[in-house]
């Protein structure tokens, strides 16, 4: 059988090259105990970004340690790590 562009047989089917390094380039994290992927490198700001909570009042907490506000941006998330985003919901 004929396979055209770099890749590898993965059980029996061919798997382009570009597709594994998609793969690779993907980590898991676990946010209020639910599983999420997000790219390699993320940081908070992304994951709060992605759950859709800019500019939100918030807290986020990861593994144990909470992440102060101005450190979000900065502080890049690792495969595997636990995370808690507390949203403050106003009312009276």
């Amino acid at each position: 059988m004929l396979y055209s562009g770099l890749g590898i047989i993965v059980n029996g089917w061919y798997t382009p090259v570009s597709v594994i390094a998609e793969v690779r380039n993907t980590m898991q994290v676990q946010v209020n105990g639910e599983a999420i992927e997000l790219h390699e490198g993320a940081t908070v700001a992304a994951l709060v970004e992605k759950m859709a909570l800019m500019g939100k009042r918030l807290a986020v907490e990861v593994n144990e340690d909470i992440v102060p506000r101005s450190q979000h941006e900065q502080f890049v998330l690792s495969n595997g790590d636990r995370v808690e985003v507390v949203h403050a919901i106003g009312g009276g």
